[in-house]
């Protein structure tokens, strides 16, 4: 069940009816509006024209069969995904595929965001770790420029009452931003069972927490990719738990697995643990004596399961749980902890969008216990909080509810983040969310809070796409450490950990094609 709640004399509509379609071709494709709304579609079999660009599925004419949905992103940023479903009362094999351009014209496919879906289930996105590519404005959609997915199915469908319930596919499409990207945003997990998935999480350089050097074999206490199995990250998710008894085991258990990878091959799920706090976090052990001196870190193909003991801690010891997707897999997945403390509320988004005039703040829980309210928090550095609203929380609920605020007077730099207080006043936080408005798209530009603690957001402004350096460098000029980062035209931010450096001034250095800015900052 799905419970929406509007804010401030905003409309906020989520359609879960499923309209169905009939079509084969693009001409004939329905519109996906990215909220949540799913559609069935009737795939049509076709004898002729382009099979499988992508997977290695048969390509004869029995059984082939096509389905198109058209969308358009309404940010240039969004992470686009589509849950693939079907009714096949029998395993079917599915390609999902981005095509652009005009229908009506010249279609191109865009070869690397297919994705393969051995069992017809799945969420494609783009590939994971980009963002693809960079999508146009609704605005082009009137002159006939669309984003085509299209569904290609090499197998027969079978119905579970053939000629009374119709063969179809079901589409759901969102587009949203996780806020479990980094260490610092994990999401809260305990013994109430959650489902997730790890597709719009990026890889790479935002991983920070686990690209600060030391080795793969946990005898260090600064982690690196090795320590959750994984040489390269694609699409990592983080997540945490506190225990509840440290005199008992604690377990981690993962379920449901279905991963999907792109080439066709079976996918995979690679999971580690760890302890401390974002930036110096330590790798836990394997409790098996013969495994002294291994990470604690686990893998297995889809459809799977994972028991993962978390060992013997001190009660109110904080575990980190990092999934990451094996060469890009994208993976769902349901979790839950055992010897884990309960979590008034659990939120599965926290998000905040620019209006023209206003910020519009998101948020989705999908579990509350003993919830009074939550208070919407503003500020204008990242340290100071003001209260600039409150909404009445559901009390206790199992169902999955929207909320939405509307900040009608926003800074051209805010901070937000919710204040979630029970009915015995207890509060607790959620991450924080930064938006900037004044970007000029045109300019070259860096800014950040400062002094710094032991992390922050840079803003960059990019001119173009492309690669950004970041380095950090003494008072003597010695570059004390250097990253890349991949940067969308106009604003982006990125987590910097200042962890490791003394408390002292130093420099920050931003360079792109060329051009170079250096500003001075404090570390506390």
């Amino acid at each position: 069940m799905m419970r929406n709640v509007t804010l401030s004399l905003v409309i906020f509509l989520l359609c879960y009816g499923v309209t169905s379609f009939s079509q084969g071709t693009c001409g004939t494709a329905p519109t996906a509006t990215l909220n949540g709304s799913c559609q069935a579609i009737v795939p049509v079999v076709q004898t002729t024209g382009t099979t499988s660009p992508v997977c290695s599925y048969p390509t004869g004419n029995t059984g082939r069969a096509y389905a198109w949905v058209k969308f358009h992103p309404s940010s240039s940023t969004a992470c686009v995904t589509f849950n693939v479903s079907n009714n096949s009362t029998t395993t079917i094999r599915t390609e999902v595929g981005l095509y652009t351009g005009n229908c009506a014209g010249t279609l191109t496919a865009q070869t690397a965001q297919g994705l393969c879906l051995a069992d017809g289930l799945g969420v494609w996105s783009p590939v994971p770790g980009y963002t693809w590519p960079s999508w146009t404005s609704n605005s082009a959609a009137t002159s006939g420029y669309w984003y085509y997915l299209r569904i290609y199915t090499a197998d027969d469908i079978v119905t579970a009452i053939p000629g009374t319930i119709p063969e179809n596919i079901t589409v759901c499409g969102t587009e949203t931003t996780p806020s479990n990207d980094q260490c610092s945003g994990a999401t809260k997990i305990d013994g109430v069972l959650i489902t997730d998935n790890n597709v719009c999480n990026k890889g790479g350089s935002t991983e920070t927490e686990l690209y600060n050097g030391g080795v793969s074999n946990g005898t260090s206490s600064t982690p690196n990719a090795g320590w959750i199995c994984a040489q390269i990250l694609h699409n990592t998710a983080w997540y945490q738990f506190k225990i509840e008894n440290g005199a008992i085991a604690t377990i981690l258990n993962i379920s449901g697995l279905n991963c999907d990878q792109r080439s066709g091959a079976a996918g995979e799920v690679q999971v580690g643990l760890m302890t401390g706090t974002c930036g110096t976090t330590t790798s836990l052990k394997k409790e098996s004596s013969s495994q002294t001196g291994s990470p604690n870190c686990y893998q297995g193909s889809s459809p799977s399961s994972l028991t993962i003991p978390a060992g013997r801690y001190p009660t109110g010891t904080t575990i980190y749980v990092a999934v990451d997707g094996r060469n890009g897999s994208n993976c769902q997945f349901s979790a839950t902890v055992t010897n884990a403390i309960p979590i008034p509320v659990k939120l599965k988004y926290f998000l905040v969008f620019k209006n023209t005039s206003s910020n519009m703040v998101r948020w989705v829980s999908s579990n509350e216990q003993n919830n009074d309210y939550y208070e919407i928090e503003r500020s204008t550095d990242g340290i100071t909080f003001q209260s600039i609203g409150q909404v009445k929380g559901a009390g206790n609920s199992s169902d999955e509810i929207n909320y939405i605020f509307e900040d009608n007077n926003p800074p051209a730099l805010a901070y937000y983040r919710l204040k979630q207080v029970d009915f015995d006043t207890r509060a607790d936080y959620s991450n924080v969310v930064m938006v900037r408005r004044d970007i000029r798209s045109t300019t070259f530009d860096v800014s950040f809070v400062n002094p710094v603690q032991n992390s922050g957001w840079i803003n960059i402004v990019a001119e173009k796409r492309g690669a950004v350096n970041l380095q950090i460098v003494d008072v003597s000029g010695k570059s004390l450490s250097t990253r890349v980062i991949e940067c969308g035209h106009g604003g982006n931010t990125v987590l910097q950990d200042y962890s490791k450096l003394p408390a002292g001034t130093y420099y920050l250095v931003v360079l792109q094609d060329g051009e170079r800015i250096v500003k001075p900052f404090v570390k506390q």
